[in-house]
């Protein structure tokens, strides 16, 4: 009845005013040890590299270049047209794909003295080495060889898919850093600030160089092959020169004329293989510059230092939520 609950309403604002010293004291020891705690567990360290990509033009200048023969077989330049990582959104399913994320789980760092495979500095700076192990016999594990074993091999797989998930899901985040800007952000968000800023700087070094090797690939195919072709016409010319200047040295003074035909011959080949030759060495220098050209750069902004940024958890709300609490507690 509405007395009753007036007469428990008044029995509790005694109960309260007699004990209000110790509620108050037991309500902000239980906040500030809730609250510190928090504090500690839950602090997490942001590590961002932020880049822009410097992508050749799309127009390729050929000119001094046109007149190559087209008997040799040879290009100038790969296509102009768009690759396969020619758009940002390309770029960023790349970073986050898993090839270049196992490549980085298996990769080796420098951590102060000591070299550790970043799946190991993973598991154990992050603390799930053995909540995720439960066989004793995998806890040291080689991610960075290759085993026969198949059943290693498959725990290495499970566990790297694990991992991927879990990086994919909760730690990397990659963004455009404002709008209509070709400018990408990266950040890796952990709970172990030398893993953050390690494996950041890990994944983008490998971004970079597979983004290279596949963007200058057909570049450098077409520069070795003109390289080769070149070499070889280079030996055969040198070869018939020095055959012409042989026959002229044994024949300075032929008493029949048929001796004159082979040396013409020579002169022919020789004439020949020359402007091959030329045509060929401009090629090559045209291959180089392509390659120079389709060669992309990093142009690095922001690059992650120690002390990292340390995102702490909204301590004045967990402290009020927490001395409530512990205020109810205290009173029961």
């Amino acid at each position: 009845t509405v007395k009753i609950m007036i007469v428990r309403i008044g029995q509790a604002r005694q109960y309260l005013m007699k004990r209000w010293f110790l509620l108050l004291c037991a309500g902000i020891t239980f906040a500030l040890v809730c609250t510190a705690y928090f504090y500690f567990k839950s602090a997490t360290y942001s590590a961002e590299i932020s880049f822009a990509l410097d992508e050749p033009s799309s127009e390729v200048t050929s000119a001094g270049f046109a007149d190559l023969p087209e008997g040799l077989g040879l290009r100038q330049s790969p296509d102009p047209g768009g690759t396969v990582f020619s758009t940002l959104n390309n770029v960023t399913e790349l970073i986050r794909s898993r090839l270049l994320i196992e490549k980085t789980l298996k990769s080796t760092v420098t951590v102060g003295d000591h070299q550790v495979v970043m799946a190991d500095f993973f598991l154990d700076s992050l603390d799930y080495r053995t909540s995720w192990i439960s066989d004793r016999k995998y806890l040291h594990l080689k991610f960075d060889k290759d085993t026969a074993d198949e059943s290693t091999n498959r725990m290495i797989n499970a566990l790297l898919g694990r991992m991927y998930d879990l990086l994919t899901a909760k730690i990397i985040t990659v963004e455009k850093k404002g709008r209509g800007t070709s400018i990408l952000g990266v950040k890796c968000t952990s709970t172990h600030e030398l893993f953050s800023k390690y494996f950041i700087e890990t994944l983008i070094s490998n971004t970079e160089f597979y983004y290279t090797e596949t963007r200058t690939q057909r570049a450098k195919i077409n520069l070795v092959f003109i390289q080769g072709r070149t070499d070889s016409v280079r030996k055969v010319y040198n070869s018939a020169l020095y055959g012409r200047a042989s026959f002229t040295d044994a024949n300075v003074n032929p008493a029949r004329q048929v001796a004159i035909v082979p040396a013409e011959k020579q002169q022919t080949d020789i004439t020949i293989l020359r402007a091959a030759y030329m045509e060929l060495t401009r090629a090559l220098e045209g291959a180089k510059a392509t390659l120079t050209r389709e060669t992309p750069l990093f142009q690095y902004l922001d690059t992650p230092s120690l002390p990292l940024k340390k995102n702490a958890p909204p301590l004045t709300i967990y402290f009020f939520v927490f001395f409530i609490a512990g205020v109810i507690l205290s009173s029961g």
